[in-house]
C-alpha cells in the first residue's frame, strides 16, 4: 500500500533515525535492521548505498543516494570529506 508504512517498517525506520542521532554516519548509508526474537529490533549492519539492494525502497531515492556517493572529492564539504576514501584500481 503506497503512502502507508507497515508497523514493522515504522519500527525499523525509527531505529535508523535513532542511529543517525546517536552515532556518526556517512551522508549516505544503508542500515540493515532485523528483529531478535524476545528482544525486538536491532541494527544488523551498515553498508555503502551503492552496495545495497533496493529492497522495496523508493527507486528515485535510492538513485539519489547512490549518486551522492559518486562525486569528485573536490566537491565535498569538510563534514563529508572525512568519510571519503580514495579510489584505487588493482590492475597488474
Amino acid at each position: 500500500m503506497r503512502g502507508r508504512r507497515s508497523r514493522r517498517a515504522c519500527a525499523t525506520g525509527d531505529i535508523a533515525s535513532h542511529c543517525s542521532r546517536e552515532v556518526a554516519l556517512p551522508p549516505t548509508v544503508v542500515i540493515d535492521v532485523g528483529r531478535i526474537e524476545g528482544r525486538g529490533f536491532a541494527v544488523v549492519e551498515a553498508n555503502a548505498a551503492w552496495a545495497a539492494g533496493i529492497c522495496g525502497c523508493d527507486p528515485d531515492a535510492v538513485l539519489r543516494a547512490v549518486a551522492r556517493t559518486c562525486v569528485p572529492t573536490s566537491s565535498l564539504d569538510d563534514i563529508t570529506r572525512r568519510w571519503a576514501r580514495a579510489a584505487s584500481l588493482a590492475i597488474e
